[in-house]
């Protein structure tokens, strides 16, 4: 991202100090050329090209610096394909171009069924009820925010879950020390996800329908 701003905008703002965590991709263009000078408007007539440059560089470095994939993930994805009730979506602060390159490069991206993106919104919090009615409007399942999971690895995953009113399951792989993570009261804690059992009787519990 920084590079691409730096052709586009001549600059990367304040991204070089700028905690990326859990942010979505508009935000961070937003706060950190903002302070630069950049109006909102400027940022947005420019965010085609610099997404053009950013899934470019995007796709060179997943192959030069290669990626791996999180203990559990492809044992949890396997467990939700044989649960009929449940939908599995992604939700993520990427562009969508971003996120579906990061996960092609597994051959993960049509393993969900719906999508919310930093395309859709800057605001995280804004998420979940975008996939509800997404899923309501792609899929036509009504989907109450009790019949929400949200799996995140940040605190703002926790935020976006709590608000809407959706159950909230905090894993300690990212960048977010495993303390700060329970300090935001998650509804379940994980280290990982390779305990499939117990990730996927936290996501069933209570729940009677859908998750996300």
């Amino acid at each position: 991202m920084m590079e691409a701003a730096r052709q586009v905008f001549s600059t990367t703002g304040e991204m070089e100090t700028f905690n990326f965590q859990g942010k979505t991709d508009p935000f961070i263009l937003y706060r950190s050329l903002e302070m630069d000078g950049f109006s909102p408007e400027e940022i947005d007539q420019a965010i085609p090209r610099f997404k053009e440059l950013y899934f470019k560089i995007l796709e060179q470095n997943l192959i030069q610096l290669g990626a791996e994939l999180l203990p559990g993930l492809m044992d949890v994805l396997n467990a939700l394909d044989m649960e009929p009730t449940i939908i599995c979506g992604l939700l993520t602060g990427n562009f969508r171009g971003g996120a579906m390159r990061k996960l092609d490069y597994f051959g993960l991206f049509n393993r969900f069924s719906v999508g919310v993106y930093g395309d859709d919104t800057w605001d995280r919090n804004q998420m979940p009820l975008i996939a509800s009615n997404r899923i309501r409007d792609e899929l036509g399942e009504e989907v109450l925010s009790s019949d929400i999971t949200i799996i995140g690895d940040t605190i703002f995953d926790i935020e976006c879950g709590r608000e809407f009113g959706a159950k909230t399951i905090a894993v300690a792989t990212g960048w977010t020390d495993a303390d700060e993570l329970k300090s935001h009261n998650p509804d379940f804690f994980f280290h990982d996800l390779s305990d499939t059992d117990a990730v996927m009787n936290a996501i069933k519990v209570s729940i009677d329908t859908i998750h996300v």
